[in-house]
């Protein structure tokens, strides 16, 4: 069930926390979007503007209390829902609903008369499969399928999502890491998953429990790690939305082009992904959400007259012992 909530509540600010709006709704997507919060539901979306109802210094931070409208999801008992199957085993079988998808649907409640079995799937690879027996038919549940299934109980300890992005990576043709995010992916893993988007052809490959997004244009790489178990279909699509961006504020989408502006690419990455919660999924939006840039590169940063002059005479006297 969908409700809408009105909530109340305080944000810790750093002194030099920049633009006040992004900086709460990056608070509010980390603590409440994909997250499961007790007398409320699961975070889906802001309703409406956020309301800054009081901002106050307190020792080295600011305390700013603010108001908003969420759009939360409740599992309510005996509750009908409709599901795509994302895995099988012998535990049960797997479901998401889109927004949420550790649903677990187990052997004990599945339909009478069932049986497992080991199906044929893509690429003549065998997996685990659920089959019900009904009426003298035997009908396989097969991965992708949609499903309709009862709400029985809803566990809160267990009722976080899995992380959309587990790592963002940059790397050059050679693997050279120019810039990652990690927020879900052991350190150890890291050389294993460039090693291999670089091998790789196919724009999606896996690797043990992880799938890999990649991109590459001339001499950049770009990587998105995921769990296995996310929807495949949608975090492409993602994927696909975030290259876009970038290929938009670059003429030429390369290395070159990731030094001269990787502010920028630090600021869009930021965007589309915070805390390995995809946050955005249109690259028209990401681009309208970037803040708008000053300069073209370092060297055409606007520095002030004073400065100026103290950088021409540091060069001149710097340059006598050279």
């Amino acid at each position: 069930m969908f409700v809408i909530s009105e909530i109340e509540d305080n944000f810790e600010l750093a002194l030099t926390f920049g633009d006040l709006t992004n900086t709460i709704l990056q608070k509010i997507y980390k603590k409440y979007i994909r997250k499961h919060i007790i007398d409320f539901g699961i975070g889906i979306e802001l309703i409406d503007d956020i309301k800054v109802l009081e901002k106050r210094l307190v020792q080295y931070f600011i305390l700013s209390r603010v108001q908003f409208k969420m759009l939360f999801f409740r599992f309510m008992r005996d509750e009908i829902l409709n599901g795509k199957v994302m895995s099988q085993s012998p535990r049960g079988v797997s479901v998401s609903i889109g927004f949420f998808d550790k649903i677990i649907i187990e052997p004990d409640n599945l339909p009478e008369e069932n049986e497992s079995t080991n199906i044929v799937g893509e690429n003549n690879v065998k997996h685990f499969a659920w089959v019900w027996r009904y009426k003298g038919n035997r009908l396989v549940i097969k991965n992708g399928e949609e499903v309709r299934m009862k709400v029985i109980y809803f566990d809160e300890k267990t009722g976080q999502l899995h992380f959309d992005v587990d790592a963002l990576i940059f790397t050059d043709i050679k693997g050279n890491i120019l810039y990652k995010k990690i927020y879900n992916l052991e350190e150890k893993k890291i050389t294993h998953v460039i090693k291999k988007s670089l091998e790789e052809k196919d724009p999606i490959c896996l690797l043990d429990n992880n799938l890999l997004f990649v991109h590459k244009n001339a001499d950049l790489c770009v990587i998105m790690v995921s769990n296995s178990e996310n929807n495949e279909v949608f975090l492409y699509k993602c994927f696909e939305q975030f290259i876009a961006a970038l290929s938009k504020i670059s003429k030429k989408f390369s290395v070159e082009s990731m030094h001269k502006k990787f502010d920028v690419y630090f600021l869009l990455s930021d965007i589309f992904v915070y805390e390995g919660v995809i946050m955005e999924d249109k690259s028209d939006i990401m681009l309208k959400r970037l803040p708008t840039r000053t300069f073209e590169n370092l060297e055409g940063m606007k520095v002030p007259k004073g400065m100026a002059s103290i950088i021409s005479n540091a060069t001149k006297s710097f340059s006598r012992y050279i």
